[in-house]
């Protein structure tokens, strides 16, 4: 990625009081960046789900760094100092099932998501392509 094509939005800890501003500045950076309602509204939950997961199952907390990539993607990564997880997102938990959803469906909701974890602590990114205008070529 090339220092000058990027941007930092956002740069902050998060805890459970910081998911419902973290899921309004995700879906307004999707907007800003071009996405459509259904896509803006992806990204955000996708965001928020990682951004659970890391409250729920890494004491607590996390940091979360929100990018707009040279106008064509945006991502948000999230990284925690957690126990670890694999780096392979879940299949869909049985119907029963009284957690695992959450990264099972940023994965569906965005357009890639990246784990990379370890035993100090996981990296999730949640990456989405950023359509050119229509008039654009």
């Amino acid at each position: 990625m090339d220092a000058e094509d990027s941007r930092v939005v956002k740069r902050a800890p998060v805890t459970t009081d910081d998911l419902p501003e973290l899921r309004a500045t995700a879906d307004e950076l999707a907007r800003k960046a071009g996405l459509d309602d259904d896509r803006a509204a992806g990204f955000a939950t996708a965001v928020s789900e990682v951004a659970t997961n890391s409250i729920t199952h890494a004491g607590g907390t996390g940091e979360i760094t929100m990018v707009e990539e040279d106008e064509t993607a945006l991502y948000a990564e999230v990284t925690d100092h957690g126990p670890g997880m694999p780096t392979e997102p879940p299949e869909l938990p049985p119907a029963d099932a009284t957690s695992g959803r959450g990264l099972w469906l940023s994965r569906e909701l965005a357009d890639s998501l990246h784990i990379d974890s370890g035993p100090d602590g996981s990296t999730v990114c949640v990456d989405m392509t950023v359509e050119p205008p229509a008039d654009q070529d």
